[in-house]
């Protein structure tokens, strides 16, 4: 995609067919290397059972594109075009993140399942969560130090001003990424259909932030709604996860993380608007310094430190 836009052509066609090849190359490369685990069912009876479970989470999937949809639509109706470019570019910067969030719930998944019977499962849990939760932080701040270059690299320099919306966006994945691990209890009750609540929340918060903040900051206003909608949805989820499958999360440490991060991101921003890209980016360089600091002593208790300790030597 990247060689394409950058040393082929621009041409919306072309950009089309590569997508379109990529995707059947990298689909057929998926199905190869998973192709031992794909037997052909014998009857409907496993078909049957899952479907309760899969309907909503179909559902809450076409939710997801059904908000970018909107979210682009009203962009376009209250800023132009213009403005609709500059979003999409930061959109496919965030999803550098996205990608890596993704990969650890494709791994999370399975195994949160496999081990929620253990007696010290929650011990696990609440370790995963609170190393995520730093790791995630570290890398909203960290993606947006460097959210300048990727846009030239990805877009074109006149991008430039889109670069605000790096970090609200970012946060927002951060945050949803997080919140697939506090809503374990979900999965483990079988009551998909929950997850439905918290994406029509996620909606409507998100589409009354965008048309309430537009008027007010701009492009940026709809940064701010996709991070509240984000924030809302993982409120939701993880309250109706503990109201269906009760688990000891440490909740309190990982808030007092992400508040930390919030408020450095948000002050670089600031500084960023007023002042220059160095200010901004000496801001989330002591935020990066300050999470990883408290992080490692408050967030991860002793026997937590030591088990990354012998995780990192055995590696």
């Amino acid at each position: 995609m990247y060689y394409c836009i950058k040393f082929h052509s621009t041409d919306l066609r072309d950009l089309l067919k590569v997508t379109l090849l990529s995707n059947i190359v990298f689909g057929l490369l998926g199905l190869f290397l998973v192709s031992k685990w794909l037997t052909v069912p014998k009857n409907f009876k496993r078909l049957r059972e899952m479907l309760p479970f899969a309907i909503p989470i179909g559902i809450v999937s076409i939710a997801g594109l059904f908000l970018q949809a909107l979210e682009r639509t009203l962009v376009n109706k209250f800023l132009g075009s213009e403005s609709l470019g500059d979003y999409a570019v930061v959109t496919k910067i965030a999803l550098i993140l996205a990608f890596g969030i993704n990969a650890f719930q494709t791994a999370w998944g399975p195994f949160s399942l496999s081990i929620y019977k253990q007696a010290n499962a929650i011990e696990t849990y609440n370790m995963v969560l609170k190393i995520f939760c730093i790791l995630a932080c570290i890398a909203s701040l960290g993606i947006t130090v460097i959210a300048n270059p990727l846009v030239s690299i990805f877009a074109t320099d006149q991008y430039d001003s889109a670069v605000l919306l790096i970090f609200p966006l970012a946060m927002g994945l951060s945050i949803q990424g997080i919140s697939w691990i506090t809503e374990l209890g979900i999965s483990i009750s079988k009551k998909s259909y929950l997850n439905l609540y918290s994406s029509l929340g996620n909606i409507v918060v998100t589409m009354i932030g965008i048309v309430i903040w537009i008027p007010i900051f701009g492009l940026l206003g709809v940064g701010f709604a996709v991070l509240v909608g984000f924030l809302t949805k993982a409120l939701v989820a993880s309250y109706l996860a503990q109201a269906a499958y009760k688990l000891d999360w440490s909740y309190r440490p990982v808030i007092m993380i992400m508040l930390v991060t919030l408020l450095f991101g948000l002050t670089s921003m600031c500084f960023q608007y007023i002042s220059d890209f160095t200010s901004s980016n000496l801001i989330l360089f002591l935020g990066i310094i300050v999470i990883i600091s408290v992080g490692w002593m408050v967030l991860l208790n002793r026997n937590e430190r030591k088990r990354v300790l012998s995780f990192i030597r055995t590696s």
